[in-house]
C-alpha cells in the first residue's frame, strides 16, 4: 500500500482542495482516481466555461472544456508520505481521506 499527499487546484481561487489517500496503482490510473475525487473536476460553483479564463491552459482548439480539464492537470500534485504521516494527517491534523 502506498499513501499520498494530495493537493488539487483548476487555478481558481477558493478552488483548491488537499486530502489524504491510498493507492496501489500505476501513476496514470492514480492521477484519474484524483481528478475523480476533487470536488470541482465537473467545474465550479456558477461555472460557465469561458474561453478568455481558460484559454491559457488550451493546447488544442481554444475549447473551454479542454482548457479547464488542463487546469486542473498543472495545478494537482500529489506527494507519498509514510504510514505514520498518513494517520497523523488523517488523526491529528483532520485531513479529509478519500
Amino acid at each position: 500500500m502506498k499513501y499520498f499527499e494530495v493537493h488539487a487546484s483548476n487555478s481558481l481561487c477558493g478552488c483548491d482542495e488537499k486530502w489524504i489517500t491510498t493507492t496501489e496503482e500505476d501513476d496514470l490510473d492514480f492521477y484519474e482516481d484524483i481528478l475523480q475525487q476533487y470536488s470541482y473536476e465537473s467545474g465550479y460553483a456558477g461555472s460557465e466555461y469561458d474561453e478568455d479564463i481558460w484559454a491559457e491552459y488550451d493546447d488544442e482548439d481554444n475549447d473551454p472544456v479542454i482548457g479547464y480539464e488542463n487546469a486542473i492537470c498543472e495545478n494537482t500534485y500529489w506527494e507519498e508520505i509514510t504510514e505514520e504521516e498518513f494517520v497523523r494527517l488523517r488523526d491529528k491534523e483532520g485531513w479529509d481521506e478519500r
